[in-house]
């Protein structure tokens, strides 16, 4: 991608349990809105761009773990 994928983090901490996790947010705009639009326009499964961008995270680790 031409364009920067911007993320922010931030720890969350369970407070039941005490255990700490990172979470993420993605801003989704641009060349990424665009490639979401697309893949979601070809998939109906995907309902949002939190589920194509899960997707993509799932697919591209599939493929490293090969």
């Amino acid at each position: 991608m031409k364009e920067e994928i911007r993320v922010m983090q931030g720890i969350f901490e369970n407070k039941s349990s005490g255990e700490k996790a990172a979470g993420c947010t993605v801003i989704v705009t641009g060349e990424l809105q665009e490639k979401l639009d697309q893949l979601m326009k070809e998939n109906k499964n995907y309902k949002s761009y939190a589920q194509a961008l899960a997707a993509v995270i799932e697919i591209g680790f599939g493929t490293l773990e090969q």
